[in-house]
C-alpha cells in the first residue's frame, strides 16, 4: 500500500508531540488549507461536463444542481389506468363486441391491482439510506413526476438543509413490505406496463438491478448487518416481474397496451387541464407524461432506442479516446427506466423505446466495484456511487450518443471533469487488471469499494481492503480497534480545519460526526488521490498498483483463509505505526517489501501490456511509455542509502532506488537484462508462478525466497534465485 491515507491517520491517532508539531506545520500551509476548505464549504458538483448534443464535453457550472419545473400529469397512476380500461371496455361493448360485455372482471376490474407504490423516503441518517440502497431500491433525488427544466448531477429539496439527506424517490413493487424504520410516504399507486410492441416481455428495471447495485459478493460488515430487508430482486423472483405481469394482464383481457397508455394520457390531460394532453388519443401526438423527468415535447417523434458510446480521453495522447468498459448507464423518461452496462467497446444499447428527451445518467459502478467520492459534505455521497448526468437526448440523436470524459490535467481548475475522468479511468483500470489476471490464471476479488479522493493531506493512495480485513468472516475480530481510531482521525482533522475558520465553521462539528457513520458504512478497499498527478499514465498506473494489492490479498485468502485477513491487518497496523513503508530494518518491513514489490511489478507490467494493445498498439507515444515502464523495473537498484522509501519516483532514470524488490520479481520474469545493473541468470518465472509464491504468507525475505525456490521452473537452481535476490537486498 502506498503511503497515502494511512500515513496521515497515524499522525492523528497516535498521541505524540512529534506528530503534533508536524500537524501544526501542515495546517499553516496556506494553499493547502484554502484548497481544502473551499472543497468542503463550496458545494462541489460530482462531474465534469454538460452535453449539448455533440461529442465534446462542455464544463458545467461549479454546482450543477438540477432545476425542477411543475408537476406533470401521470398517465400510469393506478386510478387513471382503471378509468382508461373502463372507457375502452365501454367503447368496445358499445361498438358491438358482445363477448366483452359478459366478462365481469373486464367491466369492474376486481382482479386488477397496482404494480408499484410511488414512494418518497425521508432517511434520517446514513444507516437508513444505506439500508435502502443495500435492499436494491432504485433511488432518485428528484421527484419522478416533475418536469426537469435543467439537468444536473444532484438535487437538494429546498425544504431540507444541505446538512441533511434529501428526499429519495422510487417505485417499489406493490406488496413489498416497506421498511418501518425509514420514514416514508406513499405518493401514489402505479400501474406500470410496457406499452410498445416488441418490449412486452422486457423486465422492470425499477425492481431488478443488472449492475450489482450495492450488494456485491463482498460488502462491509456494517452493510450486511443493516440489510434487514429482503432485497427487491428476491421479492420479484418470488412473485414475478410486476411490469411483465401487468402487460400480460392487459393483453390477456384483449387490450392493446399502447392504446391503454394513450387513453390514460388523454384522461389525465383532460382531468388536470394540461394542454399537452387535450388531444385525440388516436392521433399519436400524446406527450409521454407531460415531459416529467424530461421536459415538453410530443410523440410526433417516433420512439427510439437510446444507444451510444462512452469514452475517456488520454491526457498524454489526446487523439486517443479509450472506450469506458462496464460502466452503468441509465435511461429514464418519467416513470420509464432501463439500465445497461457498457461493453468492452464502451457501447450501450437500450432495448426499450423512449420518446423525445430521455435523460441519460452514468453511474460509476458495476458488479465488481462501486466508486464513491469522500470529499464533500453531501451526506448521500458516502452511500451513492459517483455519477454524471449526460443530459436529455432527443429522437434526432438518442441513438447516437457520443460522450467523452476528459480533463484539462491542470489540477484544481476543473475539478468536476477531473473527478469523472478519474472515475472512468478507474473503471477501465479495474477491467484491465481483472482481464490481465484472467490471462495469467489469477483470481480477482469479487467486489471492491473505491474511495475517490482529492489532493488533501487526509487522503491518498492505498489498498487497506477494510471490507475484508475488518470483517471477521474474512479477517480478524478486533480490527475495529484500528478502524475506528482511523475514522476518528479523519473527523478530528476535518473538525480542526473548520473550527480554525471561526464563525464559518460553526455548526459543522456535529455534521462531521454524522459523516463518521458514512465512512464506517462503506469502508474503503481502495483509496486513490487522483489530483496529485493528473495524467492518464500516472492515474492508471496508480489504480493498477492498488488493484494488484487487492488481487494479492484475495489470492492469499483463497489459499490461507482468515489468516490472510490477519496478515493484511498486520500490514495496516505497520503502515500506521511507521508512516508508510518504514525503514528497511523495522520489524515487519520485509513483509511490506514483499507486498509492495508485487504492486509495483504488476502495476508497471500491466501498464506496459495496455500500451501495446488495441487502440494503443500503433501509437509511438504509447510504445515509449510501455518501454519506460518495463525499464523502470529492470533498472531498479537496491541501495542502503535509501532504506526508508523509494526515491526519485518522478524520474525515469533509476526511478526505483531503495529496498523494495520490484526489480527482483521482474528479473525472475523477463528474458533480457535491459539496464545492465544486475547479473540476471534467471528466467522462466511467468506471472502466475510468481503470484503462486506470493499467495503464501511471506513475512520475511527468507519466506519469499523459499516460496520462489519451491515454485521454481525447470533449469533454475536454488542458488540462482538466492544470488539474484541478494542483488536486491533479498
Amino acid at each position: 500500500m502506498d503511503k497515502g491515507l494511512f500515513l496521515f491517520y497515524f499522525d492523528i491517532v497516535i498521541v505524540n508531540p512529534k506528530y503534533a508539531t508536524k500537524m501544526k506545520k501542515i495546517l499553516i500551509r496556506k494553499n493547502s488549507l484554502l484548497y481544502f476548505i473551499l472543497s468542503l464549504v463550496i458545494v462541489v458538483s460530482l462531474l465534469s461536463c454538460r452535453k449539448y448534443y455533440d461529442s465534446q464535453p462542455v464544463p458545467n457550472k461549479l454546482t450543477d444542481e438540477t432545476v425542477l419545473g411543475s408537476e406533470k400529469a401521470n398517465p400510469f397512476s393506478f386510478a387513471t389506468i382503471k378509468k382508461a380500461l373502463l372507457k375502452l371496455s365501454t367503447e368496445k361493448v358499445e361498438g358491438g363486441i358482445k363477448s366483452m360485455s359478459n366478462t365481469k372482471a373486464l367491466r369492474t376490474f376486481d382482479d386488477i391491482r397496482p404494480t408499484h407504490n410511488y414512494v418518497r423516503f425521508a432517511p434520517e441518517n446514513l444507516e437508513q439510506l444505506n439500508q435502502l440502497v443495500t435492499a436494491g431500491f432504485e433511488l432518485f433525488d428528484v421527484p419522478l413526476t416533475y418536469e426537469v427544466v435543467e439537468e444536473g448531477d444532484y438535487y437538494q429539496d429546498p425544504s431540507i438543509p444541505v446538512t441533511e439527506i434529501t428526499f429519495q424517490y422510487t417505485l417499489v413493487p406493490y406488496g413489498y413490505q416497506l421498511p418501518s424504520n425509514v420514514p416514508h410516504v406513499i405518493l401514489d399507486e402505479i400501474f406500470l406496463f410496457n406499452e410498445e410492441d416488441g418490449e412486452y416481455g422486457q423486465p422492470d428495471y425499477w425492481s431488478v438491478a443488472i449492475d450489482g447495485g450495492n450488494t456485491g459478493a463482498m460488502q462491509s460488515r456494517a452493510n450486511r448487518s443493516s440489510a434487514s430487508l429482503s432485497t427487491i430482486a428476491d421479492y420479484v423472483e418470488m412473485y414475478g416481474d410486476p411490469v411483465i405481469n401487468a402487460t400480460n394482464y392487459l393483453i390477456s383481457h384483449q387490450f392493446n397496451p399502447m392504446q391503454v397508455y394513450q387513453t390514460a394520457s388523454f384522461l389525465e390531460g383532460a382531468i388536470i387541464g394540461d394542454p399537452y394532453f387535450g388531444r385525440d388519443p388516436n392521433s399519436g401526438r400524446i406527450e409521454d407524461g407531460g415531459g416529467g423527468g424530461g421536459g415538453g415535447g410530443n410523440t410526433s417523434w417516433p420512439p427510439g432506442y437510446p444507444s451510444g458510446v462512452l469514452r475517456v480521453r488520454n491526457t498524454e495522447m489526446p487523439d486517443i479516446e479509450e472506450p469506458v468498459k462496464r460502466v452503468t448507464v441509465k435511461a429514464r423518461k418519467f416513470l420509464k427506466l432501463e439500465t445497461k452496462l457498457t461493453d468492452n467497446n464502451g457501447r450501450f444499447q437500450m432495448t426499450k423505446k423512449f420518446r423525445n428527451r430521455v435523460t441519460i445518467i452514468v453511474k460509476f459502478k458495476n458488479d465488481l466495484a462501486t466508486i464513491r467520492r469522500v470529499d464533500n459534505f453531501f451526506l448521500a455521497f458516502n452511500v451513492f456511487p459517483v455519477k454524471h448526468n449526460l443530459g436529455r437526448w432527443g429522437n434526432d440523436n438518442m441513438n447516437n450518443i457520443q460522450y467523452t470524459f476528459a480533463t484539462t490535467g491542470n489540477g484544481t481548475s476543473d475539478r468536476q471533469s477531473e473527478k469523472v475522468w478519474a472515475a472512468a479511468t478507474a473503471m477501465n483500470a479495474l477491467s484491465d487488471t481483472y482481464e490481465f489476471n484472467r490471462e495469467n490464471g489469477i483470481s480477482s476479488p469479487p467486489h471492491l469499494n473505491i474511495w475517490l479522493c482529492r489532493g488533501v493531506d487526509a487522503v491518498g493512495n492505498s489498498a487497506p481492503m477494510l471490507n475484508y480485513a475488518a470483517d471477521p468472516y474474512f479477517g480478524v475480530n478486533g480490527l475495529s480497534a484500528v478502524v475506528v481510531p482511523v475514522i476518528n482521525g479523519i473527523i478530528t482533522r476535518l473538525s480542526f480545519f473548520l473550527n480554525t475558520l471561526g464563525p464559518v465553521g460553526i455548526g459543522f462539528a456535529a455534521l462531521l460526526e454524522v459523516h463518521k457513520a458514512g465512512l464506517l458504512l462503506n469502508m474503503p478497499d481502495i483509496t486513490v488521490d487522483y489530483e496529485r498527478q493528473v495524467s492518464s499514465t500516472s492515474v492508471y498506473n496508480t489504480f493498477i498498483h492498488e488493484f494488484s494489492h487487492a488481487t494479492h490479498f484475495w489470492g492469499m485468502y483463497e489459499q490461507n483463509g482468515r489468516e490472510a485477513g490477519q496478515y493484511w491487518a498486520n500490514e495496516i497496523q505497520y503502515t500506521l505505526q511507521h508512516n508508510g513503508y518504514g525503514n528497511r530494518n523495522d520489524a515487519g518491513a520485509e513483509r511490506a517489501g514483499v507486498i509492495e514489490a508485487w504492486g509495483y511489478f504488476a502495476g508497471d507490467l500491466y501498464l506496459a501490456k495496455k500500451y501495446t494493445r488495441g487502440i494503443y498498439a500503433r501509437n509511438i507515444i504509447a510504445r515509449i511509455l510501455a518501454q519506460r515502464a518495463i525499464f523502470r523495473l529492470d533498472d531498479q537498484e537496491f541501495d542502503l542509502r535509501f532504506d526508508a522509501q523509494i526515491q526519485n519516483a518522478g524520474s525515469d532514470n533509476n526511478r526505483y532506488v531503495g529496498w523494495i524488490p520490484m526489480g527482483f520479481l521482474n528479473d525472475l520474469n523477463d528474458n533480457v537484462e535491459l539496464g545492465g545493473r544486475h547479473t540476471d541468470n534467471v528466467s522462466g518465472y511467468d506471472v502466475n508462478r510468481i503470484f503462486r509464491s506470493l499467495k503464501n504468507l511471506n513475512n520475511t525475505a527468507d519466506d519469499l525466497r523459499t516460496s520462489l525456490i519451491n515454485n521454481r521452473p525447470s533449469g533454475v537452481t536454488p542458488g540462482d534465485v538466492e544470488g539474484l535476490g541478494l542483488q536486491f537486498g533479498y
